[in-house]
């Protein structure tokens, strides 16, 4: 008697994959959006220097009582108010080293688009706490902080021109793997002078804090 033998299973189909096919218009979005970040960064740096100049216009305008008691008022936020200054500036700096570890390397034009907007993320916070100390410490911090704002214009505008050409919305370079590695080992280079110009210029804010905190 023959024994009947089961029907084989049908194989099983693998499924398609469920994920769409990467949307161009991504790339377009996110130069448009590199610009405008850019674009929006630059007006707050050039503001927190009006800025600065407007404190020590403002300072020197009052007589000294004035500025005694202001002075006496704010005293107790003042540490708070440079701490979170420092805070936001290491970063800063932690962020644009980041940026420029990537840019070294030439990875992809996705990855440095992130990077830049953590860059600008941090970036707006720390020159609304520029503005505040500004605003609480003396007037021989205003100075040092407006020089230490205006030192990243530099990067700033650097990028500026970079998005334009390898990520704003039909950008000449965005099919130019060689000329993206060329101008991001330059950008990269040019980091490094900010990096190494701030160097320089925290120290005199540093010895102005201790002694507006009286250390």
């Amino acid at each position: 008697m023959a024994v009947e033998q089961p029907a084989p299973e049908p194989s099983p189909q693998t499924p398609a994959d469920p994920s769409p096919p990467p949307d161009p218009r991504n790339d377009t979005l996110r130069g448009a959006r590199a610009a405008t970040l850019t674009a929006i960064l630059v007006a707050i740096i050039s503001s927190v220097v009006a800025a600065g100049s407007a404190v020590y216009v403002s300072v020197h305008g009052a007589d000294r009582s004035e500025h005694q008691a202001l002075a006496e008022a704010i005293h107790s936020d003042r540490e708070k108010i440079y701490s979170a200054y420092l805070a936001s500036y290491f970063d800063v700096l932690k962020e644009i080293s980041t940026l420029q570890g990537h840019l070294r390397v030439g990875l992809p034009h996705e990855t440095v688009a992130t990077r830049y907007q953590a860059f600008v993320d941090r970036s707006v916070e720390f020159y609304a706490a520029s503005t505040m100390l500004m605003l609480v410490a003396s007037e021989e911090v205003i100075d040092p902080v407006a020089k230490i704002s205006s030192a990243f214009l530099e990067f700033v505008t650097r990028y500026s021109d970079f998005a334009l050409k390898y990520l704003a919305p039909n950008a000449p370079g965005a099919d130019d793997p060689t000329g993206w590695a060329q101008d991001s080992a330059a950008l990269s280079t040019v980091i490094a002078g900010v990096l190494t110009k701030q160097q320089d210029l925290i120290t005199p804010l540093l010895l102005q804090g201790r002694a507006d905190l009286g250390r």
